[in-house]
């Protein structure tokens, strides 16, 4: 006797399609309305910190615990364009945050360093962070945070095997 599959579980058998694919219902545009209340709730908490927005504390956060970034390199992980990328950094700049050197050996790569000042604000940051993600885990349980975690990085890891 064999069982029909369950929607999802193979790729045969998506849990979408042309016939039941509501796009303000989506897993995707969950997840990513999910990701923008979660940047303004970032930026809500960053108010306390002065001029940080949401987008300058990651990089703020990726240089605290990274040495020898590379401008290139950062925008590639961010998914920013050049530009983009190049006037947040400019930002950071203007606030005495980082500091950019350029490769004696390679002129066209840019080193992107925490100044002292960077240093010393970036270990306040996360606080930020914890009070808007605490903010959106209200009423979950510890079973359901953990649940929650492991099914959005499964959906990553899927996403990562995709050519």
């Amino acid at each position: 006797m064999s069982s029909k599959p369950t929607p999802g579980s193979t790729p045969d058998c998506p849990f979408y399609s042309s016939d039941n694919y509501e796009w303000n219902s989506s897993t995707g545009f969950l997840v990513g309305n999910l990701h923008h209340s979660l940047r303004r709730a970032l930026d809500i908490e960053l108010a306390s910190f002065g001029d940080v927005s949401s987008a300058q504390w990651l990089v703020l956060m990726i240089l605290s615990h990274h040495d020898d970034v590379m401008a290139a390199n950062l925008a590639k992980r961010l998914n920013y364009d050049p530009g983009s990328m190049t006037r947040l950094l400019d930002r950071l700049q203007d606030k005495g945050l980082i500091q950019r050197t350029r490769l004696d050996d390679d002129r066209r790569c840019i080193r992107i360093e925490l100044t002292e000042a960077g240093r010393t604000l970036a270990p306040q940051l996360p606080t930020a962070a914890i009070s808007a993600i605490n903010k959106s885990l209200t009423g979950f349980t510890a079973e359901e945070h953990q649940l929650l975690n492991s099914l959005l990085r499964r959906m990553i890891d899927n996403l990562k095997e995709s050519p």
